[in-house]
């Protein structure tokens, strides 16, 4: 015999059609959540068809060896299917929302369906001298999801199990008992995305986000000229900038990339905290000047592929000899009034490297940028002792002339002015 289920539906509701033996029965559901259980008793063709407003979904009970097929439209929906014979059930959907599939095969038959939006179960089941259908209803709803993304992934999965317990006893009527026990299992799990899947050439993981690069630069950028009034925002939103345009190689319009005076005056507008940040492309300092234990706060070193740390008056003379390949230490006697200490050391200086174009000179080492906090104190001249390894990718490979300076933001060049003539330290080749 021939089964064909046909529906067209925007809301909940289900049909189940079973050929047997004997007559054609046909049912049709309207504009509300149904669920709809057809016999056919005779050798016949038995169709089933409905429309609704509501999501729909179908099922189809076939003998002899025969393959059943259910199509989900643009809702969720699980769609179950039952063959009554020794033969082959399959079950395809397409759907643009999640769904699932259940299929049963038997001899005798007990076919269930769980359907979408509402909480519809059909039970049909067949014996060779009568026909019992069985509908009830249920307040769980089945759903399968499957979703890929760059943030935390959760799969939600369901698991149902249904018995159907049958009795006919046949005379001159059939008399029928069915006892029907329907369980449900839901289980959710939440998997952290790997961040090593996403930090490559292109992309980094963000928030939580994976992104691009160029997408990131922007976001801190922009987050720092909203100007954050949370000094700690600050500082780590600073301290990824200078990761993120040290190891990119964006050709982003300048627009979206900080100035020299920038970096200045974000480290500046830290304040009334102690922070550091350490990666292996900056340390970043904010530091209160006295610590326990009468230690001082006095600067910060760097080394190349390692990371940094704050230099106090414990441990300068082993920064002083180590191999740090930039580092700066203000004097004991320039502290006068200073209530707490920014810096900022960057390895690989790519925002100050064509600064300043004027003469025939050009940036050999990292960059360290200072602010210093004062009380109501006048201020008195700054002495810092600055240490700088000359970076390879910088090194001319030949024999010159260096230079200490420092940025003149007023002027936009390099200035020497109050720098004394550095002395190279052949034991640490700095």
């Amino acid at each position: 015999s021939i089964t064909t289920t046909t529906f067209e539906a925007e809301s909940t509701s289900a049909a189940m059609s079973t050929t047997a033996t004997e007559s054609i029965t046909t049912a049709f559901v309207g504009e509300s959540t149904t669920v709809v259980g057809v016999t056919d008793t005779s050798e016949s063709i038995t169709t089933t068809t409905f429309e609704a407003e509501s999501t729909s979904a179908a099922m189809s009970t076939t003998a002899t060896e025969s393959i059943t097929t259910a199509f989900v439209g643009e809702s969720t929906a699980i769609v179950g299917v039952t063959d009554t014979s020794e033969s082959i059930t399959t079950t395809t959907f397409e759907a643009e929302s999640t769904s699932a599939a259940v299929s049963t095969t038997a001899t005798e038959s007990i076919t269930t369906a769980f359907v979408g939006e509402s909480t519809a179960i059909v039970g049909v089941t067949d014996t060779s001298e009568s026909i019992t259908t069985t509908t009830f209803g249920a307040e769980s709803t089945a759903v399968a999801e499957s979703t890929t993304t760059s943030e935390p992934i959760t799969s939600r999965s369901t698991s149902s199990t249904f018995t159907t317990t049958t009795t006919v006893a046949y005379d001159h009527s059939a008399i029928t008992t069915i006892t029907t026990t329907a369980t449900s299992t839901i289980t959710s799990t939440t998997t952290t995305q790997d961040p090593s899947t996403c930090r490559n050439g292109t992309h980094i993981l963000d928030n939580g986000n994976c992104v691009t690069i160029d997408q990131a630069i922007i976001t801190a950028v922009n987050t720092l000229r909203n100007n954050p009034t949370n000094s700690t925002v600050v500082a780590k939103t600073l301290s990824q900038y200078i990761s993120l345009i040290s190891n990119s190689n964006s050709t982003l319009n300048q627009t979206y990339k900080l100035t020299a005076n920038e970096i200045d005056t974000y480290l500046a507008n830290i304040t009334n905290i102690n922070l550091i940040i350490n990666t292996t492309d900056s340390i970043l300092v904010a530091q209160q000047l006295n610590q326990r234990g009468n230690v001082m706060v006095l600067g910060a070193s760097f080394t190349r592929g390692i990371g940094g740390q704050v230099i106090n008056t414990a441990n300068t003379d082993n920064i002083t000899n180590s191999f740090s390949s930039a580092a700066a230490i203000i004097s004991n006697q320039s502290i006068t009034g200073v209530m707490s200490l920014n810096m900022l050391i960057i390895d690989k200086p790519t925002t100050y490297k064509d600064l300043d174009k004027s003469s025939d000179r050009f940036l050999a080492s990292s960059v360290i940028v200072v602010a210093l906090h004062r009380d109501d104190s006048a201020s008195t001249p700054t002495n810092i002792s600055l240490y700088f390894q000359v970076l390879n990718e910088y090194d001319p490979n030949r024999v010159a002339q260096y230079y200490c300076s420092f940025y003149d933001t007023t002027s936009s060049k390099w200035n020497e002015s109050g720098c004394t003539i550095p002395e190279n330290n052949t034991d640490v080749n700095r």
